[in-house]
């Protein structure tokens, strides 16, 4: 069975500048902070070759509309001292099996932000064959705990395509760290959740566009909100 997953063929790598692989939002008081990580659908630089123009979100029409930027303003009508910092980790995915003193230097800039929320958005660049290979299970219960540890809450969702190699994993983690699960994968299965005909690559098209960022975005509020 072709899974909606199978229509991501935006390269995992070199997504981003290293110099851009961490962007910080920051409001005066910074009474609460929440770092939100992720992968292509979080933040993707320029990329012509695929068509791709922005440096957000892949594929919302401008930056204000990605998942990101709508929960950091709709949050912070009632948070207004909220500071956030958004993460692209996308090497992580394709390179999970590593120990936490090897994660990507963007990972460890999280815990240096010392947030006491961070939103967990990762698998869709996780192969299968990679993940059969190695322990994707164990390497995202590791990374759940390491950015846990200092006390941050999590707030984990599972893949926009649907995985049957990390759906299982995503949610054991979620339930032993105590964090709150969001259900994504549903929207995959929508195409008026994605950007088709906006985009001639395929792979850009398959991601989600105004909608769907949407959709993601209340449902991450709604979490937030219950912490």
């Amino acid at each position: 069975m072709k899974l909606s997953i199978d229509a991501n063929n935006v390269s995992a790598e070199n997504q981003l500048a290293d110099t851009a692989k961490t962007k910080y939002h920051i409001a005066s008081g910074e009474k609460k902070r929440i770092a939100m990580i992720g992968n292509s659908i979080t933040l993707h630089g320029i990329k012509e070759d695929i068509g791709w123009h922005g440096e957000w979100g892949m594929a919302a029409s401008c930056k204000e509309k990605d998942y990101c930027h709508l929960i950091i303003h709709d949050y912070r009508k009632d948070h207004p001292d909220t500071s956030f910092m958004i993460c692209q980790a996308a090497d992580w995915e394709i390179n999970f099996d590593i120990s936490c003193d090897e994660y990507p230097e963007q990972l460890r800039a999280v815990l240096n932000f010392a947030p006491d929320i961070v939103v967990l958005r990762l698998g869709e660049n996780c192969r299968r064959e990679y993940c059969e290979e190695h322990d994707f299970d164990h390497s995202f219960m590791q990374l759940c705990e390491y950015l846990g540890k200092n006390g941050a809450k999590l707030v984990i969702t599972n893949s926009f395509w649907y995985s049957t190699w990390t759906d299982g994993g995503i949610k054991k983690a979620t339930q032993k760290c105590d964090g709150l699960y969001v259900e994504l994968s549903d929207l995959g299965d929508m195409d008026e959740m994605k950007a088709i005909g906006l985009f001639e690559h395929s792979g850009v098209a398959a991601h989600p566009g105004d909608k769907g960022m949407r959709a993601i975005a209340d449902r991450i509020l709604e979490a937030l909100l219950k912490l």
